[in-house]
């Protein structure tokens, strides 16, 4: 096959998955793969690893974490030679191959080798940053996200704090020229504003939880799915609340108000009302047993 052959194949692929028709997807890859083991020049090295990288998620997908550890590591290695050989620019693929390798190994409880491999990816991200060949800054700051989730994991939450504090200040910046990054930012005060409560910091979550809302809530006109992920922060929010025994009529008033103009205007989604279901159940009496 010629390597255009390889990339229209490559791209069926993409298409298929994008579809979610996984399971054709993983059969044109797996084609794809075995051909491309019989004939590696660079270019072809280079799909190789894509490949990899594409059915390694789809195996994550399926829960199946080993199986996707061993594409990632091959696609690591493929990567790393090419960038040895100065036909990739720079190591920001490798770090994003080894973030989703940490990320594997924190889904088995391998936390202390995730944990080592999404540093060995902040570290190949932050001399990307330093000498501007960065071209995804939301993919470093998703790694500083992961290490700080980890990292609470293993209940070093001083350590997250900063992993997030990190990831928040350098999306502040860069979201000034790169609107794009908004919902990066929205969903790291998130993230930031769930270890906020799970460390009693009431007031903290909060306010991270209203600083990511405003964003998700000034994107819904063009992303409505949204919905999900604002539902989401309005029941951590009031979880906050509820947890330090401070629940305040005004604040849920607002809330109350706030959703209302949200759902009639931009709809209901499965993932809403999953989460307007766990609001519900903050709320609900207690069993007698």
């Amino acid at each position: 096959m010629s390597l255009t052959d390889y990339k229209e194949k490559l791209q069926n692929a993409v298409d298929l998955v994008n579809k979610n028709e996984l399971d054709q997807g993983r059969k044109v890859l797996q084609e794809l793969i075995d051909e491309l083991h019989e004939n590696q020049t660079n270019e072809e090295k280079d799909i190789l690893a894509t490949a990899l990288d594409i059915r390694s998620l789809i195996r994550a997908y399926g829960r199946d974490f080993e199986g996707s550890m061993k594409d990632l590591d091959e696609s690591i290695a493929l990567r790393k030679f090419l960038f040895s050989e100065k036909f990739s620019k720079n190591q920001e693929d490798i770090a994003r191959l080894l973030t989703h390798k940490g990320i594997n190994l924190g889904q088995i409880g391998k936390l202390d080798e995730a944990l080592s491999q999404i540093k060995e990816a902040i570290n190949l991200y932050e001399e990307c940053y330093k000498d501007g060949s960065l071209s995804n800054t939301g993919l470093y700051t998703h790694a500083l996200n992961q290490l700080a989730i980890t990292q609470k994991n293993m209940n070093n939450f001083e350590s997250s704090f900063e992993a997030f504090n990190k990831a928040i200040d350098i999306l502040e910046k860069e979201v000034k020229v790169d609107n794009s990054l908004n919902l990066d930012l929205a969903v790291t005060y998130m993230n930031r504003g769930i270890n906020n409560v799970e460390t009693s910091k009431t007031q903290d979550s909060i306010d991270d939880f209203r600083k990511s809302i405003d964003i998700v809530i000034d994107s819904l006109k063009e992303r409505p799915e949204l919905v999900g992920l604002y539902s989401r922060l309005v029941y951590y929010s009031i979880l906050s609340m509820a947890r330090s025994g401070l629940i305040l009529p005004d604040k849920l008033e607002k809330f109350k108000t706030e959703s209302e103009y949200v759902f009639n205007t931009y709809g209901m989604t499965e993932e809403a009302e999953f989460w307007m279901t766990k609001i519900g159940e903050l709320f609900a009496p207690p069993q007698s047993s």
